[in-house]
């Protein structure tokens, strides 16, 4: 006589135990997948968020090079000013010297202190 075969209702049990495990599995593997969408998406907003900042950054910087290119601007034309100024102010002096000069000889020469045309000392 063929001997029974028990094994089927083993397979039913193991095959049952595989199924409750691999639905555990499953289950673990979606709450998993979850937590990394979960994850992604924070990095991705954390992300973006560093993006508008640094965008505000590079802003930042172009509008202070605009700033100091206008000062650059402005000292220049301002030191042109100032040295014009300055070079017309030491040409007056120069006339002012000049007629101080012939002033002083003027004076000299009414009040008979020396003479335009000087004499030798030595003859």
């Amino acid at each position: 006589m063929p001997a029974k075969k028990k094994p089927v209702k083993k397979k039913t049990t193991s095959t049952r135990t595989s199924r409750s495990l691999d639905t555990k599995k499953l289950e673990l593997l979606i709450d998993n997948t979850v937590v990394l969408q979960k994850a992604v998406v924070s990095l991705v907003e954390s992300n973006n968020k560093l993006n508008g900042r640094i965008g505000s950054l590079l802003g930042l910087f172009e509008n202070a090079s605009k700033s100091i290119d206008r000062i650059k601007e402005v000292e220049s034309k301002e030191v042109e000013e100032l040295a014009k100024k300055l070079e017309e102010v030491v040409r007056q002096n120069q006339d002012l010297a000049q007629g101080f000069v012939t002033l002083e000889k003027y004076v000299k020469a009414a009040r008979g202190d020396i003479q335009l045309n000087p004499k030798p000392l030595f003859k």
